[in-house]
């Protein structure tokens, strides 16, 4: 089986941020903040594991943009932009994982 099939829901962050561009009703952003807070603690935990420490501060970087627990509340054409990095530094992320897999 190959990584993709296997690790499936790791790809979950990365289609909520992209679908986050959109304009929703602002629950689904507090429920996006909850789901990457979770992800990005889970992928800076794997960077960690496989020595990868600047995606892995970077992640740690999205968990403090994205906690649900203190939100920043930032313009909505900004979160559009860390909405997109983030997806992007999600997708880096995933391939560096599998690499080293």
């Amino acid at each position: 089986m190959n990584n993709l099939a296997k690790n499936w829901y790791l790809y979950i962050p990365v289609v909520l941020l992209f679908i986050a561009i959109l304009n929703l009703p602002y629950g689904y952003y507090e429920i996006l903040r909850i789901v990457i807070t979770v992800f990005a603690a889970f992928f800076a935990f794997k960077l960690s594991t496989i020595k990868q420490n600047g995606l892995m501060l970077i992640m740690m970087v999205i968990i403090v943009l994205f906690n649900p627990i203190s939100p920043m509340h930032l313009d909505k054409g900004l979160w559009m932009l860390l909405d997109v990095v983030s997806a992007i530094v999600f997708l880096i992320s995933l391939s560096r994982i599998s690499e080293k897999e």
